[in-house]
């Protein structure tokens, strides 16, 4: 399994880490199937698919902008959790709830169902609702810090699954 993260922040190195960890052959369902991967609802995943039919590469186009929003999200939420942004801040922890709460329902709407989760996590965290057990009430940054690291693996872990599965960089 791939423990490094993608950095938000597009970089020519970044790039070149994806591309290397992409090219891998990875073993196992989770980074060559979507249909037994546990990254991907694929009763979801599958509906979206049955729109190619009418337009080529519609799933493939959807996947790219949220590639793309989750880029700007990543960014916008490590800036939040910087610690000059006052992390802890009311105002601050309800806009990381936001940022949550928005790239929770496009992961959903996509079946990326490990990334969905950690969204969640943000979402919650950031609304100061410790609903899982995993914060503790008064840690939110820190939860959330955690959460989004989570996040961006599992990000980084589905865009190879699905560039595996679109014999594609994504």
């Amino acid at each position: 399994m791939i423990t490094s993260s993608f950095h938000a922040q597009t970089s020519d190195k970044a790039h070149d880490q994806f591309a290397q960890y992409a090219a891998m052959d990875l073993p196992g369902p989770r980074y060559h199937d979507p249909k037994n991967s546990d990254l991907i609802d694929w009763m979801i995943f599958s509906e979206l698919l049955t729109m190619d039919e009418d337009e080529e590469d519609f799933s493939k186009s959807l996947i790219l902008t949220f590639v793309e929003q989750a880029n700007t999200i990543f960014a916008d939420l490590d800036a939040a959790l910087a610690p000059e942004a006052n992390p802890n801040s009311d105002e601050n922890l309800k806009k990381i709830s936001n940022m949550g709460h928005y790239l929770k329902g496009s992961a959903a709407a996509l079946g990326l169902q490990k990334v969905q989760s950690e969204c969640e996590r943000i979402q919650n965290y950031g609304a100061k609702h410790s609903f899982d057990g995993l914060c503790v009430p008064g840690q939110w940054s820190d939860s959330i810090r955690d959460a989004v690291e989570k996040c961006k693996m599992e990000f980084h872990n589905v865009r190879i699954l699905l560039s595996n599965y679109y014999q594609d960089q994504l």
